[in-house]
């Protein structure tokens, strides 16, 4: 149900670190009563479209953050798909995903698990980890996220 933030609270509580606000709602089916707990969604920009990979794609050195995007090898390579070290600025982190504000197109495939064996352009071939729920999938496309 739309409502409006007619006012917020200038302080944030030091331990849950929330502000409380305020709301008007039209109320005329009788769906809220006081004293009930409700969840709120507060929009707090444009949505707008981000690159997404998981965290145990990127590796760091000196040179910065990099992933390593997986491209089809050459005819007759002994493995189907070369590593390809690319550069990428990194955004925030969210429950396992990190967001690629640059050097990604959405499409690339890029070496989730086991991306610390690998170096520029050596040649790949991706295989199934074992059959643990746990298991991170070895190889992810980039797609775009909100």
């Amino acid at each position: 149900m739309p409502g409006s933030v007619i006012a917020r609270n200038a302080f944030v509580n030091e331990r849950s670190r929330n502000v409380r606000f305020r709301a008007l709602v039209d109320n005329a089916p009788g769906a809220l009563y006081p004293g009930m707990l409700v969840s709120v969604s507060v929009p707090v920009g444009d949505v707008r479209s981000t690159t997404l990979v998981p965290v145990t794609a990127i590796r760091r050195d000196a040179f910065g953050p990099h992933v390593f995007v997986l491209r089809p090898a050459e005819e007759g390579a002994r493995a189907p798909e070369r590593a390809v070290r690319r550069e990428v600025v990194l955004g925030p982190q969210r429950d396992g995903q990190a967001v690629i504000i640059s050097g990604l197109r959405i499409g690339e495939r890029v070496a989730a698990a086991g991306s610390f064996k690998l170096r520029d352009g050596v040649l790949t071939n991706v295989r199934a980890g074992a059959d643990r729920a746990d298991r991170v999938d070895p190889v992810v496309d980039v797609l775009a996220g909100h």
